[in-house]
């Protein structure tokens, strides 16, 4: 799906690859969060290593802990419900998916 989206938004939005793909990958990220939340089966799609780590960890983690920490529970995702609606709720969630996606990781790197 991300290949046939990026057309429209790279040619005819202008936005551009390296834009399209941060967006894509934190797109991603954030319904890993929903499915786990609503306790559905999520299959991992690969989401690359945040830069500089020593361990896995997704890329947008990152990012949507530099917002949290910035607006806490005003942030726009908060305010209209996600994950619960607090930052308690949406970080413990968030610890879950980056344990996760790290033992995804793990054992695809090492069989």
């Amino acid at each position: 799906m991300q290949d046939q989206l990026r057309p429209a938004f790279t040619e005819y939005l202008a936005l551009s690859t390296d834009a399209y793909i941060d967006a894509w990958e934190r797109f991603e990220y954030l319904r890993l969060l929903a499915a786990d939340r609503a306790s559905q089966s999520f299959g991992t799609p690969f989401i690359p290593r945040a830069p500089e780590a020593w361990s896995y960890r997704p890329a947008p983690a990152d990012w949507l802990q530099h917002e949290i920490d910035r607006d806490g529970d005003q942030h726009p995702l908060l305010q209209n419900g996600f994950a619960g609606g607090t930052t308690v709720e949406l970080l413990a969630t968030k610890k879950k998916v980056d344990e996760t996606s790290a033992q995804v990781h793990i054992r695809r790197t090492w069989g």
